[in-house]
């Protein structure tokens, strides 16, 4: 049942974090146009006096006639490609702007624009070549943008995931901690991309503590079930781990829809009907089932038919066990029936059965504190939760089982992070 951290590479799309507006006000050119040939002043403030119309259509013709002009200077061609970048954001064309941008920081005349100019225009190169996935552009946009004033988290952020595909993992995590840190001291959630960048650079340096802790991180603020399923399999590999510690992995495996082996649905299943636990049997296979991860033939066949009919059997004796129970001294019956009321999801009946053994006295406290933590956990009952959950002692594989259970629990009660937002739009241009 081990299994082992893996990450693929990151893509573009998972960069926005935290919204970023590009500029989307056009430089005025009139105590400039000295400095700009008269062939091209003209029709470059037509340009500008149409996009401030809105006239985008005419803006684009008269961009078209400056640039048809064959002598210009690099401010000539750095103005004109001010403005195009401009016209092209608010058409939200991200080609042309991106190209636009990419071509105003790399003009000979960039040092003529003053310090607020030449850091709106990198900045937005920055943010669209990253769009774009032209990591040398990113990369050069970025700290060129540094030399000037501290970048924010955003920028961080694509910095790292331009530096990690360009294979420079010691600098990608360098910025995506930035970037996390920047966030964290907000209050923010990290951005995904940060946090899988440095996820990633742990695991290739063998850091497999980081890793986990990065993939922790992930989990509580994004909690998909790729990243949920990667820490149970992680906590599965644990050693000393026994089929109880297992089934309370299981469980929460289940209740997070995590990403599941095919195998691990029968494994589970198998653990669940040798304690008894038919119904809960049942549920794994079933889920199994409706994810098409595994089919009604062979093996599972066999194991669903027999966990449906012990499940009747067992439904039909519960009344008599829940007596039965009752009437023992001690809580050793109560436990098993606080367990096996699990799978027929009646978990206020599991937290009073976990709870009568508790008083009544178990060899295994813990886990009569696991089975009422987790119960109250998915009746929304967070408080009360955390501190049955903090009560569970055994053996550090139980720790874990319990430590991912408290993630869980913890990633309900916390404010939602914020979605990755698309390529950058305009009023306001969202990055």
């Amino acid at each position: 049942m081990k299994h082992h951290l893996v990450r693929t590479a990151l893509v573009a799309a998972l960069l926005c974090g935290s919204a970023t507006a590009l500029s989307t006000v056009p430089y005025a050119y009139a105590a400039e146009q000295p400095h700009v040939s008269r062939e091209v002043g003209e029709p470059l403030n037509d340009a500008i006096k149409a996009a401030q119309k809105k006239d985008w259509a005419a803006a684009q013709t008269a961009l078209q006639k400056a640039e048809s002009v064959s002598k210009k200077s690099a401010f000539d061609q750095l103005k004109i490609d001010q403005i195009k970048a401009f016209v092209a954001v608010q058409q939200k064309d991200y080609a042309t702007a991106t190209e636009a941008y990419e071509a105003v920081v790399a003009s000979p005349a960039f040092g003529t624009l003053d310090p607020q100019q030449q850091q709106e225009s990198l900045r937005n190169a920055l943010l669209l070549s990253t769009n774009a996935q032209h990591w040398p552009q990113v990369i050069s946009a970025a700290e060129r943008l540094q030399k000037m004033t501290p970048l924010d988290s955003t920028a961080l952020t694509n910095l790292a995931v331009a530096y990690y595909n360009q294979k420079d993992l010691a600098k990608a995590k360098d910025a995506a901690e930035q970037a996390m840190k920047l966030d964290e001291a907000a209050g923010k959630p990290p951005t995904q991309a940060a946090l899988q960048i440095i996820m990633s650079a742990d695991a290739n340096s063998n850091d497999q503590a980081g890793a986990i802790k990065m993939l922790e991180k992930l989990t509580l603020h994004y909690g998909t079930p790729d990243d949920w399923g990667q820490l149970i399999d992680n906590a599965l590999g644990t050693n000393g781990i026994t089929e109880l510690d297992a089934l309370y992995l299981y469980r929460l495996r289940y209740v997070t829809h995590a990403v599941t082996a095919p195998d691990d649905y029968t494994i589970s299943a198998s653990i669940a009907d040798k304690r008894g636990y038919p119904a809960e049997a049942a549920l794994y296979l079933q889920q199994g089932l409706t994810a098409g991860k595994i089919t009604d033939s062979g093996k599972v066949a066999t194991l669903l038919a027999k966990a449906k009919h012990d499940k009747a059997m067992d439904e039909r004796s519960l009344p008599q066990i829940a007596r039965a129970a009752e009437k023992a001294r001690d809580g050793k019956q109560e436990l098993v029936l606080a367990e096996d009321y699990w799978g027929y999801n009646r978990y206020a009946d599991a937290v009073t059965a976990g709870q009568a053994a508790l008083a009544k006295g178990v060899k295994d406290a813990g886990e009569a504190h696991f089975i009422i933590g987790i119960a109250q956990a998915v009746q929304g009952q967070y408080d009360q939760a955390k501190q049955e959950l903090a009560q569970v002692d055994g053996s550090p594989a139980r720790a874990r089982a319990a430590e991912l259970w408290q993630l869980w629990v913890q990633s309900k009660t916390q404010s939602a992070a914020p979605a990755a937002t698309p390529a950058p739009a305009s009023q306001p241009a969202q990055h």
